[in-house]
């Protein structure tokens, strides 16, 4: 599928976005995602709020992800299969976009396979990872999987790798594509592929967990594939705040003075202020950088007055140091790219 969407957008680009959403919709349901995940996937692909009606259910979820209630924006698109129906819905637009007939025609086929096997357990954590979900049917969920009392967090994982087997999963599609979110009591120590351990706590933070563990599983890599969200201490609130921005969002003025300096190469060297100050920072003092670097010390020294005035802070001090840290985890996260 990947060799034909590369060999089809070289030809006809159009035609190879709507076999990128043919591939995507087909991750979903051969990971047995469920219907709410499908439906946000709709919303997210789409850009438009997206609904479906099962059964007499209505879900409805904004494109951030977010569940919908109350009077529907005018239909920009509609298919249907059977008795269910999927839409697009958009505020002030009447011509659909060029790739929404094909997003409500596959947002509705899957959720309806979905919801025809749709499994208890499966069923159970979603509920609970829906934040927005009805809490006495999540404190039911919580209890038929055996998890009222007990310290949970969510793993986050590719759906494209191995399960890790540590709990019920489900695929969740978010705004950084198809995860594997499993709920487990006992992560996994060592694993072998890019894993995301949430923050633990009772049932009724797994939501935030799950964020957590999004989170974790972007700053995870080679050569350790495994990242614990709790590592980050409170890093961790700047960096869900972050996530909770727009996309798009202009980065923190502090991440944006990091993209300045590594913008920022002395003439005389390829390497850039970031670098310099990422080893001023890690060893604690200009000689100790300048030997990391294989720089004299006194080219260091004289780049730092520079790099300073772009930050606007010195690393240097104790409340420097945190902000520095802080602002280069910002930015990993906001440079992270998952398959």
């Amino acid at each position: 599928m990947h060799q034909l969407v590369g060999r089809l957008a070289a030809v006809d680009p159009q035609a190879g976005e709507s076999l990128k959403v043919i591939e995507f919709f087909d991750t979903l349901t051969t990971g047995q995602a469920g219907v709410p995940a499908i439906v946000r996937a709709g919303a997210v692909l789409s850009g438009a709020t997206a609904g479906v009606a099962l059964d007499g259910r209505v879900l409805r979820f904004d494109p951030e992800g977010r569940a919908q209630g109350g009077p529907t924006a005018p239909v920009v698109a509609a298919h249907e299969v059977g008795d269910a129906s999927g839409w697009l819905e958009r505020e002030g637009e009447g011509e659909p976009h060029a790739n929404d007939a094909i997003i409500v025609e596959r947002m509705t086929l899957a959720a309806t396979t979905a919801h025809a096997r749709r499994q208890p357990a499966t069923a159970s954590a979603e509920l609970l990872l829906d934040e927005h979900a009805d809490p006495e049917a999540r404190a039911r969920a919580a209890g038929a999987l055996r998890l009222t009392g007990a310290s949970v967090a969510v793993v986050a994982t590719l759906p494209t790798d191995p399960d890790p087997g540590c709990g019920p999963a489900v695929i969740v599609a978010t705004r950084y594509g198809v995860l594997r979110a499993s709920l487990t009591v006992d992560p996994p120590a060592s694993p072998a592929h890019p894993t995301g351990v949430g923050v633990a706590g009772g049932w009724e933070t797994l939501p935030r967990s799950w964020r957590s563990a999004v989170v974790a599983l972007r700053l995870s890599g080679s050569p350790h594939p495994l990242f614990r969200a709790q590592d980050l201490g409170v890093v961790l609130d700047a960096a869900l705040a972050a996530d909770a921005a727009a996309p798009g969002a202009p980065p923190h003025p502090d991440v944006a003075a990091l993209l300045v300096l590594r913008d920022d190469h002395a003439r005389d060297d390829r390497r850039d202020l970031l670098t310099t100050m990422d080893a001023l920072v890690e060893h604690g003092s200009v000689r100790a950088a300048a030997v990391a670097l294989g720089m004299h010390h006194s080219t260091v020294q004289a780049r730092l007055p520079r790099a300073l005035d772009r930050l606007g802070y010195d690393p240097r001090s104790t409340l420097g140091r945190m902000r520095y840290t802080a602002a280069r985890q910002l930015l990993a996260l906001r440079e992270s790219r998952l398959p």
